[in-house]
């Protein structure tokens, strides 16, 4: 078997999208060569190619282990809200100690913030908003304010000022430290790798578990090329939020347009980190312009 352990956002079902079309031994859901491009929708996803042993809980790990019949790929997810990075590496670990292991992952805070853009442009816009991350938060809203009992109940300005402030701290434990309980045979790969040489990491990924087909080379790079292209909305737009935040600390003129809230989540935490605050309190509308942000620096 192969196990594909992945974080949401950091191209799990591109991984198996490729195992299952690229490598001879595993094409059983093979599409037509002729559909490879239908498969990457526009936000650069690949979530119309159905995940096998897709486990998001520790109940559906230890029905996998169970039972007789197994798929050859699995696609489990971490952390899961009740098992630990961890425990599902020691789990696969101690019960399936011969299967190949693919772990994903990302490697600093910077692609942990990509990442964070990747999941809300792919999965909260295409589930149904925004509602979706933040109802699974794991984080006790009482803790920001004890008349609170669900996170719709803050301000546009304190939700984005509470996550700016709680998710370094849970992307550092949980996503780059995980790596951290990996065994040394198994092939990791962040998600840096799969961005910045994109063709060699996905081949490195097909012949650690198996062999590239040779006879569709020319459908494999333009697959890569296709696939590459239509991540790279996301590069840009985090590349804004650093001229965001570097015009706004030298007080130059930069004009942009409306931001997500976890862009904007991310601009103050990076102002936060570069020795400012935002005075924000109730502002809920974020500023477009480089010079309306710089009055609300407050140096820490």
């Amino acid at each position: 078997m192969i196990h594909i352990l992945f974080l949401p956002g950091t191209f799990g079902s591109t991984v198996h999208c490729i195992l299952c079309q690229f490598d001879k031994n595993y094409t059983i859901r093979r599409v037509g060569t002729d559909q490879l491009d239908n498969l990457i929708l526009p936000d650069g996803s690949i979530h119309t190619f159905s995940k096998s042993g897709h486990y998001k809980n520790k109940k559906q790990l230890e029905d996998l282990f169970n039972s007789k019949e197994k798929p050859l790929i699995t696609t489990p997810m971490y952390p899961m809200r009740d098992c630990a990075t961890k425990d599902i590496i020691e789990l696969f670990s101690n019960k399936r100690p011969d299967d190949r292991y693919i772990f994903l992952y990302v490697d600093d805070l910077d692609h942990a913030e990509i990442n964070l853009l990747f999941y809300y442009h792919k999965v909260i816009n295409a589930t149904g908003g925004i509602e979706a991350y933040f109802e699974n938060s794991r984080f006790d809203i009482t803790s920001w304010n004890k008349n609170y009992t669900h996170w719709s109940q803050m301000q546009p300005w304190e939700l984005r000022e509470w996550f700016s402030i709680f998710y370094p701290s849970w992307v550092e434990k949980d996503w780059i430290n995980g790596r951290e309980h990996i065994k040394s045979e198994w092939l990791v790969v962040s998600t840096k790798e799969i961005l910045n040489n994109t063709h060699e990491t996905f081949l490195k990924i097909i012949n650690y578990v198996g062999e590239f087909d040779l006879t569709l080379t020319d459908e494999f790079n333009n697959f890569v090329s296709l696939w590459r292209s239509k991540q790279q909305y996301v590069l840009d737009e985090y590349a804004i939020i650093d001229n965001i935040v570097a015009s706004t600390i030298s007080n130059t003129s930069y004009t942009w347009e409306k931001l997500n809230i976890i862009d904007e989540a991310i601009i103050q935490r990076k102002l936060r980190s570069a020795g400012y605050e935002l005075r924000v309190n109730s502002i809920d509308e974020f500023p477009t312009n480089s010079r309306d942000l710089n009055i609300l620096l407050e140096p820490l």
